[in-house]
């Protein structure tokens, strides 16, 4: 591998596996992010988090943009990263 590989392979890892404790970096599952987002989701629209998963659309919850705006707020803050710039056209798209 070469060093610009490995320093891919560093920010995908702390984009993906690192939430901001106290100052203290610690890893966290893809899956625990996931049930995260689904449980902001949850609440904000009403929903029992059993009907969301990663292929719902924003469209099955009547979310407006300023309700995808606050939910990216949301997910921003309680993970402490940014939502990657591609489209968010499902509940997955927010994924790190």
């Amino acid at each position: 591998m070469t060093n610009m590989d490995n320093n891919e392979a560093k920010i995908l890892q702390d984009a993906e596996l690192k939430m901001v404790n106290g100052g203290a970096a610690r890893p966290i599952s893809s899956r625990k992010i996931e049930k995260g987002i689904i449980a902001i989701i949850s609440k904000k629209f009403n929903v029992p988090a059993s009907t969301i998963n990663m292929n719902t659309t924003w469209d099955d919850l009547s979310a407006d943009s300023l309700d995808v705006v606050d939910v990216v707020s949301s997910i921003e803050e309680e993970f402490e990263y940014k939502k990657p710039t591609n489209p968010i056209k499902t509940i997955g798209d927010l994924l790190p």
